[in-house]
């Protein structure tokens, strides 16, 4: 398939789908997101590892610079890449102010849920 037809296909699907998609792709291709056994709980370095790269994957489907989230939320650029890099935890009203733009729920970006969609 050439990057025009991929284009093509996925300019039409919801953004959900899209970000589904990437993040099984990232798993594949060796990222260690989400790659904890089944009877282990991440550690809280895995957990904001995942919660920077689903950021990451949302701000860049939208189409948005790091300058432009942190605008919409009233932060500072350094502050949203900090995020990204998993250095750092997100209050509470920015997880929700993150989830609100990116139209997510909160569990699924911090990844207690895996489907982006509510059940």
């Amino acid at each position: 398939m050439t990057n025009e037809e991929f284009a093509n296909k996925i300019v039409d699907m919801p953004l959900p789908v899209i970000a589904t998609g990437l993040l099984k792709l990232e798993s594949e291709r060796g990222s260690t997101l989400g790659k904890t056994s089944k009877n282990i709980e991440p550690s809280d370095n895995e957990r904001r590892e995942q919660f920077g790269a689903r950021v990451r994957i949302m701000r860049q489907l939208l189409g948005l610079t790091q300058t432009d989230l942190a605008k919409k939320m009233g932060l500072t650029s350094p502050a949203i890449t900090a995020y990204e890099k998993g250095k750092r935890d997100p209050s509470l009203k920015n997880l929700l102010q993150l989830s609100k733009i990116f139209n997510v729920t909160s569990d699924w970006l911090i990844g207690n849920e895996q489907s982006l969609m509510s059940q």
